[in-house]
């Protein structure tokens, strides 16, 4: 278990609090702790809520009690094709449940989320000593606004975005890879890997991948044909 794991456990068990950590897929697990009441905590793996939910933040989770789920929360449900929990934003809310979308995802989920079917809302995130707020409502509905635009202005950008990084240009003028860690561990019974600059995981090659996925603007600095497979 890597450093930042290690703190962020110290830090719930002076809270009071239980945590499973999972390296399954993209989806949370959590345990209530009695003692806190509706409170939960998780440890979030994959990227469809990034940037506002991040590879292995802690998350705090508050059951919704008499509370109405409003447009623009962060939900933690349980899907109803059986799936594991999973963690996105309330697209709207209807007669026929509630639909969610991650903020890094183009479609919105294909399925209703029933109210007995939602955990509670994220309202804090964790990495390491760092805390920042989850906002939902009006202001989390403006947020996901502000994330849809910078991907289309990011796409927008491609077209300059790849040239550059295969010249490698500014891995010569910025060598941000020297301060870059490579991580290996198993899954499902396979090496796998994830790139980590400090608390931030900005790339990962999985069993059954053709290629290292890298977040941008990371794959400017990063020479993907020394990284291991």
């Amino acid at each position: 278990m890597n450093n930042k794991r290690a703190q962020g456990m110290r830090n719930l068990r002076r809270d009071g609090a239980r945590l499973i950590l999972t390296e399954h897929g993209s989806v949370p697990y959590a345990l209530k702790d009695e003692r806190l009441g509706a409170v939960h905590f998780c440890a979030h793996n994959g990227t469809s809520m990034y940037p506002t939910v991040c590879e292995s933040d802690l998350l705090e989770i508050e059951a919704y009690g008499d509370r109405p789920i409003r447009l623009g929360d962060v939900i933690f449900f349980m899907p109803p094709d059986g799936g594991r929990r999973a963690v996105h934003r309330v697209a709207s809310v209807t007669p026929e449940g509630v639909r969610t979308k991650g903020d890094n995802n183009n479609r919105i989920d294909p399925w209703f989320i029933r109210s007995e079917d939602v955990i509670g809302q994220v309202v804090l995130a964790r990495q390491g000593e760092k805390r920042r707020r989850i906002y939902g409502g009006r202001v989390g509905q403006l947020w996901s606004f502000w994330i849809r635009g910078l991907r289309v202005v990011e796409k927008g950008l491609s077209f300059f975005y790849h040239p550059l990084a295969q010249s490698g240009l500014l891995r010569r003028l910025v060598p941000l890879q020297k301060r870059m860690r490579i991580v290996a561990f198993r899954r499902n019974g396979e090496r796998a890997f994830k790139l980590l600059l400090g608390n931030w995981m900005i790339g990962h090659y999985q069993p059954g991948m053709n290629a290292w996925q890298i977040r941008r603007p990371f794959r400017l600095f990063v020479d993907v044909i020394s990284l291991p497979k």
